[in-house]
């Protein structure tokens, strides 16, 4: 079984902001907040559950006076972080066939069962950043807020997602502005139940 909060893991991911992503899929009495959603390609050679790869769209939204990101799909290639994102935070976890690859241009992930490509090509300067993170999600039982922290070193980059028309991702398709992020270090806390009045 897949072990309680904190997670701590290591690896290297790309980032790529685009326009919101529509439809529903938030947590009770959450409501959609204005900025750009993250669609976020991850690679983890240490987790308390192994190493794995994972694919993730999140969201800004607002539950009460309460500001996070919503991750309103996740794709990953271990059933032990399937079952524990579900049940420690209701990350919205999906098991899929994910191959991540090194190239001279930068790394990059497919997802094989939906035919999604993320290509990254990092250039300038990089920066040795430590981001705060906060979700907001719904778990079984609750809306939960869940906090955490990220560091690692951010070089920019020019993000490529190509997916078939009719994918139900298909508003990412395209170039995006984005980042990649190597030696990248996450730590993910506890999941803290929220009151939705």
């Amino acid at each position: 079984m897949a072990p309680g909060p904190p997670w701590r893991l290591r690896g290297e991911g790309v980032v790529a902001l685009a326009r919101p992503e529509p439809g529903g899929g938030l947590p009770t009495g959450a409501r959609p907040f204005p900025g750009p959603s993250l669609l976020v390609a991850a690679t983890y050679v240490t987790s308390p559950v192994g190493p794995y790869q994972e694919l993730a769209v999140a969201r800004p939204v607002h539950l009460g006076y309460r500001l996070g990101l919503c991750v309103t799909t996740m794709a990953v290639d271990s059933t032990d972080s399937r079952s524990g994102g579900r049940r420690n935070w209701g990350f919205p976890k999906e098991l899929a066939t994910l191959q991540w690859r090194k190239t001279s241009g930068g790394p990059s992930l497919r997802w094989e069962e939906q035919s999604i490509q993320v290509s990254s090509r990092p250039s300038g300067p990089s920066l040795a950043v430590v981001v705060p993170l906060c979700c907001i999600q719904q778990r079984s039982d609750s809306p939960v807020m869940v906090l955490g922290a990220l560091k690692g070193r951010l070089h920019p980059a020019s993000i490529e997602i190509d997916m078939p028309a009719g994918s139900h991702l298909e508003g990412f398709a395209g170039r995006h502005c984005g980042f990649h992020l190597a030696g990248l270090s996450l730590i993910i806390g506890r999941g803290r139940p929220l009151r939705t009045k």
